[in-house]
This record gives structure tokens, C-alpha cells and sequence, in this order.
């Protein structure tokens, strides 16, 4: 293991008790072992500084909860390039709901990770060697070990019209697909060929920093598919019904169009070596962060979530996509401290408290520095993305960022 640098040893070692990790170290949680690291090879640093045990905060369990009060779902018959009965309850379904762009209705997003969503078939050219068969092996749980982190189904509701409360029958409603990673995208690209039987709007009371939103219940069906928006491929809901929440605070910036450009973009990781590199060693996510004037900015995102995973960082990357990032969970809350060794791009840095709220952004790292960036006050999580993206984005301090790990989906 690499001792840190001798101003490192005199300084924080003793004031900070500050630890640095091997990029040798085995990957506990699956089958990736990192190869012994060259003595210059660390990336990451961060110091656990003691603290009293009512300062230390556990992380929120991991696992996506579509509602807090457990009782979420999306039930759906689909046909076409993806075949299956859809049955997703609470536990393992990421669920959202915003204000549509220019304050058009609503759009409600379901997205589940393709090695939970067991019940899906998909058929045509784009299928991969990725999808989980009956003789992989499986976890504990039952499902198939890491298989299809990286690779989510998603399901975005457009209701056009709708307000805030409203309940309403035979209502419009536009539908997207999406398989994030593997760059398919159906859009029915109009609200005229699904409909809404009845979908009903209940509040939601106690939710935190949220006072409007709503559970929002609905039913329909679709009478002709959404189509491939790149190449052939057609999908059909003959019906769906959801339990999901809307929150009204918020406003999703983008439209239909820029999702379809973000989708292809990720597709076009096949060529990035540095993309696909990541990818031998990372899980992928989906985060969302809510700037202070109610934008919603949607990232994906590499998990750091062990000690090998957050020794090795971006380390050796020299590009890094726009609406890309890493995320560093941390067992527990506590002071952190990052560098840049082996660090070849400048990054944006937010530091992040256990309840998803950002404390301290500090932006254009100095690639190749040793010098520690740390946190000050004690926190959860580490996000990094590319220079300049937190300007661009007025994301700053007070910022919230959902993802399960923070308890806010």
C-alpha cells in the first residue's frame, strides 16, 4: 500500500487520522479483482476522522423504494420489441414525478434495473449478451448477480393538462421507453394513441421540503404503439395501471427530444474506451439533482461503493461526457477528503450530506494535484462531474440530490 505524500503523513495522518487505499485492493462485491497498483497508482484519498457515535450517520439502505409509505407500483402489458407482463411493486422501483417543460401537465417516470425487472423479453438485433438466462447464478435475494446494473427499463407518463390535485377521466397521455445503456428509445410521440381511464391525485402529507406532492393513481391503455424514434422497432401497452407520486415544486427541463439524444449518447459509450473501461470495474446509476431554483438535472453515473471502487475514481480517464459522473457512498457520515493523483480531467466536486443535501461544491480541480479537497463538515457521499457543470447548472450549496442512497428516489 502507498503511504500518502510526507506533507500528508505529518499533517493530517496525526490531526485527521486520514487513510489511503490500494487500487490493489479485491472488489468485495462481485467479480472484478483490481490488479495490484503501481507504487504511484492511489487516486482518492478521504479521511475518516474520528467521531462521536451519535455524529455518525449510516447511509439510508440502497435499495429503490418508488413511495415512502410502500405502497407503489406499475403494472403493465407490453408487446413488440419488449415482451412481458410487467409487475413491479414498491421495493426496486425508482419513481418521479415533475411538472412537464413550460408547465405542460405532468410527466411521471418509472424506471426499474433490468436485473430486477425479471418479467421483461426483449427480441430484434439490439438485444445483447447481457440479459440474465436461467442458468446464471444467482444472489441470495434470488436475483442474478451482477447482471444488468448498468441496463434499466424505464417508463415516462405524459399528461397533458393535468393540474395540481386534479382527478380526471378519459385523459391523454403520451408514453416513452426507454432501455437506459443500451440506447433504445419508443415514443408514441403524440398524446393521441394512449388514454387515461381515470387517474386520481391524493396528498401526500410529512414528506420533507416537499408540500406539493401528490400519490397519483392511474389506469389506461395505448391503441397503437410507440414507435423506434432510431431504426425499427415498436413497442404496445395494451394496458397499465400505476401508483406513483407528482411532485409540484419541481419542473423537468427536458423534453422528449433531449431524452432521445441522451439516450443515443449512451449507447455511443460502446466507442469510449474510457467509458467502457469504467464500465469493467463500476456499476452505473441514475441521479437527479434539484438546484435551488427548482430545475431538475438528470446524471449518469459511475457507484464508488467499496474501498477498491473509490480508490480508483476516474483515475487515468481523460474524457468525461457532459451529463456524466461518479458518486462515492461512504459507509458512514463523517469528514471527507479527497485528490486528484492520477486525476487527468478537472472536476466539479459536491460534497454531499446523508440526507441528500449538497454542503460544499467545489469546482475545476487541478488535475494531477495532491493537494486534499475536503469536506469540513462531516458527509454521506462524494459527487463528481465534469469541470464546469456546476456553474453551468447553478448547482451549489443547498442543492438536493436523489438517488435511493440519500432515501429520496
Amino acid at each position: 500500500m502507498m503511504m500518502p505524500p510526507r506533507h500528508l503523513m505529518s499533517c493530517c495522518l496525526l490531526a485527521m487520522n486520514l487513510h489511503t487505499v490500494s487500487a490493489g485492493a479485491a472488489d468485495p462485491a462481485g467479480d472484478a479483482v483490481l490488479k495490484p497498483a503501481a507504487a504511484d497508482s492511489v487516486t482518492k484519498t478521504y479521511p475518516p476522522a474520528p467521531r462521536p457515535a451519535h455524529e455518525s450517520e449510516p447511509l439510508a439502505d440502497q435499495t429503490p423504494r418508488c413511495l415512502a409509505q410502500g405502497d407503489g407500483y406499475l403494472r403493465a402489458r407490453i408487446a413488440g420489441s419488449i415482451q412481458g407482463e410487467l409487475d413491479w411493486g414498491n421495493e426496486g422501483t425508482h419513481c418521479t414525478g415533475t411538472i412537464r417543460p413550460a408547465g405542460q401537465g405532468i410527466r411521471i417516470h418509472f424506471s426499474r434495473s433490468e436485473a430486477a425487472a425479471d418479467d421483461i423479453e426483449a427480441h430484434g438485433a439490439a438485444e445483447d449478451a447481457t440479459r440474465p438466462s436461467a442458468r446464471q447464478s444467482k444472489t441470495d435475494t434470488g436475483r442474478p448477480a451482477n447482471v444488468g446494473a448498468a441496463h434499466r427499463l424505464v417508463l415516462v407518463f405524459g399528461i397533458t393538462g393535468l393540474r395540481e390535485g386534479q382527478s380526471a377521466k378519459a385523459q391523454p397521455v403520451n408514453l416513452t421507453v426507454i432501455r437506459e445503456g443500451r440506447g433504445q428509445f419508443y415514443s408514441t410521440q403524440g398524446d393521441d394513441k394512449c388514454l387515461l381511464d381515470e387517474v386520481i391525485q391524493t396528498p401526500i402529507i410529512g414528506l420533507p421540503r416537499r408540500l406539493r406532492s401528490y400519490r397519483i393513481v392511474a389506469r389506461g391503455f395505448c391503441t397503437e404503439p410507440a414507435r423506434a424514434v432510431r431504426g425499427p422497432g415498436a413497442i404496445l401497452l395494451s394496458r397499465f395501471d400505476f401508483a406513483g407520486q407528482v411532485d409540484f415544486e419541481t419542473q423537468d427541463t427536458e423534453d422528449e427530444s433531449h431524452m432521445a439524444m441522451k439516450v443515443q449518447g449512451t449507447a455511443q459509450d460502446a466507442g469510449n474506451p474510457d467509458a467502457q473501461a469504467l464500465d469493467r470495474f463500476f456499476p452505473r446509476a441514475h441521479l437527479r439533482i434539484a438546484t435551488p431554483d427548482a430545475r431538475l438535472h438528470d446524471f449518469d453515473v459511475w457507484l464508488a461503493d467499496n474501498d477498491a471502487r473509490r480508490a480508483r475514481g476516474f483515475m487515468h480517464i481523460e474524457q468525461l461526457d457532459a451529463n456524466a459522473g461518479m458518486l462515492f457512498l461512504f459507509p458512514r457520515q463523517e469528514r471527507i477528503a479527497m485528490w486528484m493523483k492520477n486525476t487527468h480531467v478537472s472536476l466539479d466536486m459536491l460534497f454531499v450530506r446523508a440526507d441528500g443535501t449538497v454542503d460544499r461544491v467545489v469546482e475545476h480541480t487541478k488535475p494531477l494535484s495532491l493537494e486534499t479537497i475536503e469536506s469540513i463538515d462531516p458527509v454521506a457521499a462524494v459527487i463528481e462531474l465534469k469541470a464546469g457543470t456546476a456553474a453551468r447548472l447553478g448547482i451549489r450549496k443547498g442543492a438536493q440530490v436523489m438517488h435511493p442512497a440519500f432515501g429520496r428516489p
